[in-house]
């Protein structure tokens, strides 16, 4: 009986932090995040008009840039609000179903969490589109990198998993 107790593999603690990290942020880009900004994303657009009206005065030709830049992402996002919510949600429940495997130290985990991760990264890239100018850019690398990250911790943990 011992040695079926004992054979029994425990969680490594680098695998646990991972598995954490992403319960948080599953929770909270996907879904929290992918709600609110269904739900906002129609204000969030005339308060961006408002903002650009105002910078405008300024002359500050790289915040107008900026502005303008995220002011078409905005728009984009706004014409497939819909479709970018179901997007975040049926990601996000690939996500939480892959990291609740590799909890239980299961392989097919990994498979399930990254194909979760790479919805809306092709998503992004094919209706709202890789991002042009500074905002685009910095917004299409951090959605980019954040996820390609985690994929890579994870793969390096498969050694873990059954």
């Amino acid at each position: 009986m011992d040695e079926i107790i004992n054979s029994k593999k425990l969680l490594p603690e680098n695998l646990k932090i991972l598995c954490i990290l992403s319960f948080i942020g599953i929770g909270l880009f996907n879904f929290v995040s992918g709600i609110n900004n269904y739900m906002t994303i129609d204000k969030k657009v005339i308060e961006m008009e408002s903002k650009i009206n105002k910078i405008e005065d300024s002359g500050n030709g790289l915040l107008i840039d900026i502005m303008h830049d995220a002011q078409t992402a905005l728009l984009k996002e706004q014409q497939n609000k819909i479709p970018s919510l179901i997007v975040n949600l049926v990601a996000g429940i690939l996500c939480l179903v892959g990291v609740l495997l590799m909890w239980k130290l299961k392989k097919n985990g990994f498979f399930i969490y990254t194909i979760g991760e790479l919805i809306p990264m092709m998503y992004s890239l094919f209706f709202i589109g890789f991002g042009k100018g500074t905002f685009g850019i910095i917004t299409s690398a951090f959605l980019l990198i954040i996820p390609v990250v985690f994929i890579i911790l994870y793969s390096i943990q498969l050694k873990h998993m059954d």
